[in-house]
């Protein structure tokens, strides 16, 4: 009787120990991935070296307005929050155009008379106005060795014959012309064969009377 009843305790001790190891939870192996689902959620801090999705989202920081460059335009409604995809182009600097003069060079027409000034000759004349240098000297009774002083008169031809004793342009040009002492406009003109002083003086914008220094640098168009 007494070994019947020590065996039913027996076995009611083994039952109650098989009963609570079921209950008991596994434990997690080192280094696997806890089940993140919805359903078993673990508790405590995930395996070493693992951050989750939520975590690493949470670290970013929230962009501002302080941390958005200067020149980015942002495009937000009013009273709604600035975020990445409100920015949607960059700002090219309104830098304006500059402002150029517009100088007019004038055309001067062919007079029927020229008073001579200083620093020219007939071939200077000849050359500015497109003439017959040959008709020139002849209608003025001039010689090749001619040179009429500053203020004298001379016919200019008309007859349609143009100047063809060689090229007009004696210097290449446009360019710029370094003044030397004693030079005036209509001398440094005839340097150049087919320019005008009325073109030097619009292109440089000087005002009359043109008074010019010596290491002066002038354009020439």
């Amino acid at each position: 009787m007494k070994y019947r009843t020590m065996l039913v305790c027996v076995t009611c001790l083994f039952a109650i120990l098989a009963l609570s190891a079921c209950r008991r939870p596994a434990s997690i192996r080192p280094g696997t991935i806890p089940d993140t689902s919805s359903e078993g959620l673990p508790s405590g801090n995930p395996a070493p070296g693992l951050i989750s999705a939520t975590q690493t989202a949470n670290a970013l920081p929230t962009p501002t307005l302080e941390s958005i460059p200067t020149e980015t335009l942002i495009v937000a409604a009013p009273g709604s929050e600035v975020t990445p995809v409100d920015i949607v182009s960059t700002i090219t600097p309104n830098i304006p155009a500059p402002t150029l003069d517009v100088i007019i060079i004038p055309t001067l027409p062919r007079p029927a008379t020229y008073t001579m000034q200083p620093g020219e000759n007939p071939y200077c004349i000849a050359r500015r106005f497109n003439v017959d240098i040959g008709e020139l000297l002849s209608i003025n009774n001039l010689t090749t060795e001619s040179l009429p002083e500053p203020g004298t008169l001379i016919k200019i031809p008309n007859t349609g014959h143009l100047w063809s004793s060689g090229v007009r342009a004696l210097q290449p040009h446009p360019t710029q012309y370094p003044v030397r002492v004693g030079d005036t406009i209509t001398g440094i003109a005839c340097l150049f064969g087919d320019v005008s002083p009325e073109a030097i003086i619009a292109i440089n914008q000087f005002n009359m009377p043109v008074t010019l220094e010596g290491g002066m640098v002038i354009m020439i168009p």
